[in-house]
């Protein structure tokens, strides 16, 4: 239950862990009033820590622990209130109490299928799923990998939960007996059988990350070596992690899963009017609808969880621009030949967009099918075509098929490509001015880049101006545009940036609140969600995230969820006190003051510089450039069918 989870950083405040109590007096992080920190409230964390070991010890040599639940595949309840606390959960009590019927019950934890690769099946927890999005783009992606593969990420993670419990409670009770049964925490020889990514068994930190981000992107390619769904083509796009796209993230699957929820509970009832063989046929693809609503929330709930993190109110997207373009204007060009000073043009044109930018979001519609072509796709991001990347597309078709072409003279392009000699003329020299070609400076004459005119990002996949059923300069143009999008998403210097400020305030936390003022407190994030003084923070998060699972279950079961997607949504994180300061501000102003704070003279952008980012990747990128498939943007792939469009008749 929410409080017993939010009396862990309380705990943590006690006066054993006198410099986190210090902080929590100094202001740092506040709210001790709201929770117990008594001696019985150390002996309950101890206890909820101890247990959740002991649950994950289950997996050590048995990575497939839940396995003998398959045949329950759909079935949902609630969760219930720990022994002699009061049962808040609302629907879903019994008359003699808190509902007892949960799936697991000797641990209460609700279960999910998960399909693999050619079909195997592995059982998940539902809360293992949330973890899945660090290490997948989609839960599509997930269907995509083979079973052994996803096996050894989860036996990972497992494991490095497992340590860190172990860790937090050592620090509970310094001098008790460890409860931690594995061989050696330091090296890595008995790891959870066949335990793969990160696991908390470091050495030496720095290569531990490098060692273990390669093993999850190894594993996370597809057959055949696909760039597109792996680890770091997915991190590349994980702007959907981060405030205002993880509200919009969750919301999306959130309402997916309420769709498959309800079609499920549909089937449920024709399948009380049918006997024999469609009976069976009836329940069974309800079950299968059930189980894939709790697949979409569960992977959802990731985004919500992630909107409470405080190092998660950055707007990455909106950073990465912020960074590049103050780069270009202290001078840094990170390309040192033409095709990598061209890449950077084109990162530095996205970087100059009003992008709406989700493209993990955008990666997912184009794998599904939604978009007809390579506008629909620009324009969700709100790239327009602009009038000088018309005429460059047209210019770049023209150069093809005569290559003399390549120079143009203001009078020259204006006869070959149906403008005025005047708007010519400015749009080549936007274009010199844009990077994307050059002007003779002893004659009126201007020439095409060799690197735009050839740029394999531009043709991966696209069609040109003149040939194929995408046919059309405004096509052309918003191909362009992509891949210029690709060129900033792919850049991992420009997107390390973003990695400073998370880090900065997941560590040091935000004091937030909701859209309707409702304070919630001190806020850290990731592997500091629990530090002390955040216990109002970290309990508001886990009742959202139960309103979330709730509604889903109350609708595969057939009744109304007591809260809406409304509802959950006003409860997030939507205004942030300015650290040092009692300005509190909405997320949007709040990251226009990170920008101001960023580009003042020796701030946080000169801070958030990554040099050995920059020297490695400042071209290639993590992925090398798979952020973004051309192919899926440019309406080039079917229509997915899903479960939804199915029936056993």
């Amino acid at each position: 239950p929410p409080r017993q989870l939010g009396k862990i950083p309380a705990v943590r405040a006690l006066k054993d862990n006198k410099k986190q109590a210090k902080n929590v007096k100094a202001g740092k992080g506040g709210g001790l009033e709201s929770q117990d920190t008594s001696q019985a409230a150390k002996d309950d964390v101890t206890h909820l820590i101890d247990m959740e070991m002991e649950r994950l010890w289950r997996y050590k040599s048995n990575p497939e622990a839940l396995n003998g639940l398959a045949g329950d595949i759909g079935k949902v309840t609630k969760g219930m209130a720990a022994e002699g606390e009061e049962d808040t959960y609302g629907p879903g009590k019994s008359a003699q109490g808190p509902r007892r019927d949960l799936l697991d019950t000797e641990y209460n934890v609700p279960i999910v299928v998960l399909t693999c690769a050619g079909g195997e099946q592995v059982v998940v927890s539902y809360s293992e799923m949330n973890t899945m999005p660090d290490l997948f783009g989609s839960p599509e992606a997930i269907e995509k990998t083979p079973k052994a593969k996803v096996l050894a990420l989860l036996q990972g993670v497992r494991q490095q939960l497992y340590i860190e419990l172990s860790n937090l409670r050592k620090e509970l009770l310094p001098g008790s007996k460890t409860s931690n049964k594995l061989h050696n925490t330091v090296t890595v020889d008995d790891d959870f059988q066949g335990a793969q990514g990160p696991r908390a068994q470091a050495v030496n930190d720095k290569a531990y990350e490098i060692r273990t981000e390669k093993q999850v992107d190894s594993l996370t390619r597809k057959d055949g070596g696909d760039v597109y769904e792996s680890y770091f083509a997915a991190l590349e796009r994980n702007a959907c992690h981060f405030a205002p796209q993880s509200w919009s993230q969750w919301q999306g699957y959130h309402e997916k899963a309420l769709e498959f929820a309800g079609q499920s509970a549909d089937f449920k009832e024709i399948a009380e009017h049918l006997d024999g063989p469609d009976k069976v046929a009836a329940l069974d693809h309800a079950a299968k609808l059930a189980n894939q609503a709790m697949i979409q929330n569960s992977f959802g709930e990731h985004y919500l969880q992630d909107s409470f993190a405080a190092g998660h109110l950055i707007d990455k997207t909106k950073i990465m621009q912020w960074f590049a373009l103050w780069l270009d204007s202290i001078g840094h060009n990170l390309g040192s030949f033409e095709a990598a000073e061209v890449e950077w043009s084109m990162a530095l044109y996205a970087a100059n967009q009003n992008l709406e930018s989700n493209p993990q979001a955008l990666h997912d519609s184009g794998a599904r099918g939604e978009f007809d072509d390579a506008k629909g796709a620009s324009d969700s991001i709100n790239m327009k075509a602009t009038p000088e990347i018309k005429f460059m597309v047209q210019w770049r078709d023209l150069a093809k098929t005569t290559p003399a072409k390549v120079e143009l003279d203001p009078t020259g392009a204006a006869m070959d490509l149906g403008v005025g000699v005047k708007a010519a003329k400015i749009h080549l020299d936007k274009l010199v001015e844009l990077g994307f070609a050059s002007k003779n400076r002893f004659g009126p004459k201007y020439a095409l880049k060799k690197s735009v005119l050839t740029n394999k990002i531009y043709d991966a996949q696209v069609s040109t101006a003149n040939t194929g059923p995408k046919a059309g300069t405004e096509n052309a143009a918003a191909e362009f545009n992509l891949a210029s999008y690709k060129a900033l998403m792919s850049n991992a210097y420009i997107g390390s940036s973003t990695k400073f400020f998370h880090d900065m305030f997941c560590k040091e936390g935000l004091e937030v609140e909701t859209s309707d003022d409702i304070p919630v407190g001190r806020i850290y994030g990731d592997s500091n969600m629990m530090n002390a003084g955040g216990q109002l923070g970290l309990e508001w998060s886990a009742e959202t995230a139960r309103m979330s699972r709730d509604s889903v279950f109350d609708t595969i079961n057939g009744a109304i969820p007591a809260d809406s997607t409304g509802d959950i949504s006003k409860r997030f994180p939507k205004k942030v006190k300015v650290p040092g300061t009692q300005t509190v501000l909405p997320i949007v102003d709040f990251n226009l003051h990170l920008k101001a704070a960023g580009e003042a003279p020796g701030g946080l952008f000169s801070q958030a510089q990554t040099f050995g980012a920059k020297a490695v990747y400042k071209t290639v990128g993590l992925s090398k450039k798979g952020a973004m498939d051309m192919k899926l943007l440019t309406g080039l792939v079917d229509k997915q069918k899903t479960l939804l469009d199915e029936s056993p008749w």
